[in-house]
């Protein structure tokens, strides 16, 4: 009777052991989906995105392509739609030179002399 108890205690710590590792290994494949998920998920998104961009320029070569009248109208329509990043940069002035005067100009050419 003891020798039977044993090997049921022996089998079950084995059994525990085996569903730990398997445990481990569910986890280790969920952690995996989840993970490829969202690659799949942002791989969507860039293609939407490609998809998007080539579906513009094919409209561009389209205007390209037409006469000339039609081109002026479709240039406007297609730079609306496009969306262009806008920069926050400072314009730089230059600055303006002196005006010289005659007298000036001539105190100022002594080395020319």
């Amino acid at each position: 009777m003891q020798k039977t108890l044993d090997t049921l205690k022996q089998k079950e710590s084995t059994l525990i052991e085996k569903i730990n590792a398997l445990q481990k290994v569910i986890a280790e494949k969920q952690t995996l989906t989840e993970r490829l998920t969202e690659e799949l998920y942002e791989t969507k998104q860039t293609a939407l995105q490609l998809a998007d961009s080539n579906s513009q320029l094919l409209e561009e070569i389209k205007v390209f392509k037409q006469p000339h009248t039609q081109l002026s109208q479709q240039a406007t329509q297609i730079s609306k739609s496009i969306q262009y990043k806008k920069s926050h940069r400072s314009i730089e002035r230059l600055q303006e030179k002196p005006s010289q005067d005659s007298e000036d100009f001539s105190k100022n050419t002594w080395l020319y002399d």
